[in-house]
């Protein structure tokens, strides 16, 4: 019966939430040095912050990633994502797991170009579906469209 075994653990978890989420707090700043404002605002509400913060400490620290590896892709992605504060925090979790100055900044140059590509991609996919929306609905309630530079009368 491990689902019966898993269920007592889980709940000891939240038997005592307040001293859960301080030792949880804890080791997220024995970690990075201090406690991000995401972890200081979600640990008010325990029943989301405690498995929450399993579920990160598993994706990171339970990877197959080296840890240097893994805050490479965190680091990645934060940039990709424009969060300033993430970016700083995985940027130094980055250097600290032993990650090079030019590596940290490889990892940046490559997000920042992924992030500009996948923008890109999108505005242009959307340009394109609208251009071509005008060139069917060519015959607008107007009497005229302009369509490549010439006036076309409506049928």
């Amino acid at each position: 019966m491990a689902h019966v075994n898993l269920n007592s653990k889980v709940r000891l978890l939240f038997e005592d939430k307040e001293a859960t989420v301080k030792e949880i707090l804890s080791i997220i700043e024995e970690r990075y040095g201090e406690v991000p404002l995401v972890s200081r605002v979600m640990s008010t509400k325990p029943e989301i912050f405690i498995p929450n913060f399993i579920k990160n400490s598993n994706l990171i620290l339970g990877s197959t990633l080296e840890p240097k590896v893994a805050e490479l892709v965190a680091l990645a992605s934060a940039v990709a994502l424009r969060c300033d504060a993430c970016t700083l925090s995985h940027m130094k979790r980055a250097l600290a797991n032993g990650a090079s100055k030019e590596e940290v900044l490889d990892a940046v140059l490559i997000a920042s170009h992924v992030a500009e590509t996948s923008s890109l991609s999108v505005g242009l996919r959307k340009f394109l579906e609208v251009e071509s929306a005008a060139k069917e609905e060519c015959a607008c309630d107007y009497g005229m469209c302009e369509i490549e530079g010439s006036a076309k009368e409506r049928k």
